[in-house]
């Protein structure tokens, strides 16, 4: 998934070269939310149609509609 390992990149290239240090705090919360739900991000990216439906809910490989 190109566009969630660009996310990642960016986030990281932020971390550490910024003077102010909310570059920084708005970094953090993007990488930890990709680090811990990388399977729920590529699955929305995947499913589009899916995911968007109303009441639908990620729930590993099936979906709760």
């Amino acid at each position: 998934m190109h566009d969630i390992d660009l996310i990642v990149s960016v986030a990281k290239q932020i971390e550490g070269n910024t003077i102010c240090p909310l570059g920084e705090a708005a970094a953090w919360p993007v990488a930890a939310a990709v680090r811990h739900f990388r399977d729920e991000f590529e699955w929305h990216v995947t499913h589009p149609k899916e995911a968007t439906a109303p009441g639908a809910a990620y729930r590993g490989n099936l979906v709760l509609a």
